[in-house]
């Protein structure tokens, strides 16, 4: 039985920014690598079961979200969106490729030419929107239940001020709200275990969420690394995607979750299905919108069927 292929994490230059880039980096494969890319509100280490799982064949890696990034401000600029976080996506898989090409920090020499983009809810739609913009980064996509609202209920949202979604806007209102600050790993995982949003989730995986999603704030203390004003501005900006999906030209798989109406309404997956009817949309049953982190291994199975 082949050992298990460790997470590592290096921070690379995107733009002008230095990034937090996790990997798993499997020399001994010579496959297209995956890129991975999370949810609003977690890192990509919470996700590590599955993506552990995806590297037992192939490279994987996986950029936070600018978030998280050491020297981003607690607060997002304005003009910052889901559109913004893909042209970061497509700054860090160019700079992937130049660290190959350099010879530094990944064991493996082969610089990749294309990546197998997956993402998951933000991150399935940062990655649509990248391979729109650059086909020639991505051998094809995955996308777990990416956030896919009604164009009517987006010209809404469209229409109200940002300052005023966070008022009125539920999701943003509740994360402004919410508790971020902890003693330590255990009680942040206490306190998650009773909320519905986590149910089904392993103490496992939620032990994995804390490791990778707290940091030091006090000698006594832990905080959120993805900050709630960021995470509140994600929920305030959500982008209409289906002109991105008409133009896609990248092999994609659409994964959508049985129990997640409540993220992504059914009608959405039915304009999916008119809109592009050579995309295939497959359904993971009894799972929800966190299905990656609820069935991580039968997740990381349907994903390595599609590869």
């Amino acid at each position: 039985m082949a050992l298990p292929i460790a997470l590592q994490q290096t921070h690379i230059k995107v733009g002008e920014h230095l990034a937090t880039l996790n990997y798993w980096d499997n020399s001994e494969s010579v496959l297209s690598p995956i890129h991975f890319a999370h949810a609003n509100g977690f890192t990509a280490g919470t996700y590590q079961q599955m993506l552990g799982f995806l590297a037992q064949t192939r490279s994987v890696y996986a950029l936070d979200h600018r978030a998280t990034w050491p020297n981003s401000p607690q607060t997002p600029a304005p003009k910052f969106d889901w559109a913004s976080a893909a042209d970061d996506l497509i700054a860090g898989l160019d700079a992937i490729r130049l660290h190959h090409q350099r010879g530094s920090v990944f064991a493996s020499n082969t610089a990749p030419q294309k990546f197998i983009g997956v993402g998951h809810s933000l991150g399935a739609v940062m990655t649509l929107i990248a391979a729109t913009r650059r086909p020639d980064l991505f051998e094809k996509i995955i996308l777990i239940e990416p956030v896919l609202y009604p164009s009517a209920s987006l010209r809404v949202l469209k229409a109200v001020p940002l300052a005023l979604r966070y008022r009125y806007l539920k999701l943003a209102k509740r994360t402004l709200l919410r508790r971020d600050i902890w003693r330590d790993h255990h009680d942040f995982v206490q306190y998650h275990a009773s909320k519905s949003a986590f149910d089904g989730i392993s103490q496992a995986v939620m032990y994995d969420y804390a490791q990778y999603g707290l940091k030091p704030h006090t000698d006594e203390q832990m905080a959120f690394v993805f900050p709630k004003a960021w995470e509140a501005h994600v929920f305030a900006t959500i982008p209409n995607v289906w002109g991105y999906i008409k133009k896609l030209q990248v092999p994609c798989t659409c994964i959508r979750a049985s129990d997640s109406e409540r993220w992504v309404p059914l009608k959405s997956w039915e304009k999916w299905q008119k809109l592009r009817p050579d995309l295939p949309l497959l359904t993971l049953q009894g799972m929800g919108h966190l299905a990656p982190l609820q069935q991580p291994e039968k997740v990381a199975d349907l994903i390595q069927s599609l590869l």
